[in-house]
């Protein structure tokens, strides 16, 4: 199961849980925090790769709110960057080919992510009401915060809500 909480509590949670675990089944928490710096195809793909890894071993994940958003937001910055290059009319306006490949692999790396998070991972989250508030939470992962457009607020909801409504 991946725990999702306020940044607040994931220390001293994390630490009761891995006691009680080591105590009674032998087993340790993780906790992988997600950076606010642009993740590549091959981080995000590493990351697919290693909760592919521990759900496997059944290792419990501890995540804050701001790991998940930052994971939601980084993907809409990328989709709204491909967005942009494809819309550029030539390569003098300094988006490349190579540019718009290397975006169009990142996007495939977070839709097996995701895709992988929603058929496999349970989510329990803690302080629902602090995790899913998109108004009070939402930062650009990368770069300085910028007013929330609706068509973000939406595909933040939306995401959120497949995470909610598919256990």
């Amino acid at each position: 199961p991946i725990l999702v909480m306020p940044e607040s509590l994931v220390e001293s949670v994390t630490r009761e849980l891995q006691r009680k675990m080591s105590n009674n089944i032998q087993r340790e928490v993780r906790v992988i925090p997600i950076d606010r710096v642009k993740h590549g195809a091959a981080d995000i793909n590493r990351l697919t790769e290693e909760l592919r890894w521990m759900a496997k071993k059944r290792i419990p994940l501890v995540w804050s709110s701001n790991d998940i958003q930052t994971l939601i937001n980084s993907w809409i910055e990328d989709m709204e960057k491909l967005r942009l290059a494809q819309n550029a009319k030539d390569i003098s306006d300094g988006t490349s080919l190579t540019t718009k490949a290397v975006l169009r692999e990142t996007i495939r790396a977070w839709q097996h992510l995701f895709t992988f998070l929603r058929g496999h991972a349970q989510i329990i989250a803690d302080e629902v009401h602090d995790v899913l508030d998109i108004l009070t939470t939402y930062n650009f992962a990368l770069g300085e915060p910028q007013k929330l457009h609706v068509d973000e607020m939406d595909a933040t909801y939306d995401i959120l809500d497949i995470f909610a409504r598919n256990p």
